[in-house]
């Protein structure tokens, strides 16, 4: 498929996305007041225009928005980029992510560079607002993420430990003289990267992050928003081996929705 087809595609899946987080917030919000539901409808009309437009730029040849939405890469191979794009802040970052941590396992580390970026545009004096799990959210996500929340937990846990991430993660902590001992057992693991979930939220906020531990639930996208005219967002495709993918764009009209989605998110 080529590069406009991919981009339709995701415009298509964020189409459905956003309007599904939105009917339903605006439907609950206002579920006592009938003109509430008028104005959230109008609302959420005003939106589905603003996604009908991208996908028609994205599926005519002449307005195909390649120059200002562009794939960037599966997870966490997007996360040099996503470092690049946070370290180019100019005046304010919002994010919105499952953990703190992000990548902190898979990749730990690009995501010490990840960490770093987020640091050094708090240090400059620019906003940071980083919104993440709630603690008993992470905790009941992670065990979940990692295929440890069913009664074949200790067996998912044994075959995860024989694999290469696993022992990429331990094997960097050892090279950089911080070595960790291997869990003895899924729970222990689980707490291992809760206690790394925690120590990040810790981190960034005494370097002048604002993190808000407010998601209780697994937020529809990732997002990353630069002076609100650039972002990048991350969606999981739908097939038998989900990957999660990012894109990165200048589309105002995107930037705006995705700044929308941020804003409501955790609230």
């Amino acid at each position: 498929m080529n590069t406009t087809g991919k981009i339709a595609l995701l415009l298509m899946f964020l189409a459905t996305v956003v309007s599904a987080f939105f009917m339903a917030r605006w439907r609950s919000e206002a579920s006592d007041a009938r003109t509430g539901l008028e104005a959230s409808e109008k609302h959420a009309k005003g939106l589905a225009d603003d996604i009908a437009r991208l996908k028609a730029d994205a599926t005519q040849p002449n307005k195909v928005p390649d120059s200002t939405t562009r794939y960037v890469e599966v997870f966490p191979r997007n996360v040099p980029a996503l470092t690049k794009l946070i370290e180019s802040t100019g005046d304010h970052l919002a994010v919105v992510a499952d953990y703190c941590g992000y990548a902190s396992y898979s990749a730990p580390e690009r995501y010490a560079e990840y960490k770093s970026a987020l640091i050094g545009v708090a240090a400059r004096g620019k906003d940071v607002d980083l919104r993440v799990y709630k603690e008993r959210a992470a905790e009941e996500m992670m065990a979940r993420q990692f295929g440890l929340d069913k009664p074949n937990a200790e067996e998912a846990y044994k075959a995860m430990s024989a694999g290469p991430i696993f022992k990429a993660y331990f094997a960097y902590y050892e090279n950089i003289g911080k070595r960790r001992s291997i869990p003895e057992g899924s729970r222990a693991f689980v707490q291992l990267m809760l206690k790394d979930e925690t120590d990040c939220v810790e981190e960034l906020r005494s370097k002048g992050v604002k993190v808000l531990r407010e998601l209780t639930s697994q937020p529809p996208l990732f997002i990353w928003i630069k002076d609100n005219n650039q972002a990048m967002f991350s969606v999981y495709n739908l097939s038998s081996d989900p990957k999660e993918i990012a894109m990165i764009t200048e589309n105002s009209t995107l930037v705006r929705l995705l700044g929308d989605i941020s804003a409501n998110l955790g609230q």
